[in-house]
């Protein structure tokens, strides 16, 4: 279902899904659709379709976890 929102969300072209018709799809919160993909999931979608996703939509890389 991850991969799913991140398509929506990252490589719709110019009209992504918007956070609330997703949100409603899977049953969350518009606010908890903001959290529900991360990175790996868009880079795991670019992987699978072929092709970076669309705009600066895209989520920056996580930070590395200091020790």
């Amino acid at each position: 279902m991850r991969h799913l929102l991140a398509y929506g969300r990252e490589f719709h072209g110019d009209r992504p899904y918007k956070f609330e018709l997703l949100a409603q799809a899977d049953g969350m919160t518009p606010s908890g659709m903001r959290t529900a993909y991360a990175s790996s999931e868009i880079q795991t979608v670019a992987r699978q379709i072929g092709r970076a996703p669309d705009g600066c939509r895209s989520r920056p890389p996580a930070a590395p976890e200091s020790a």
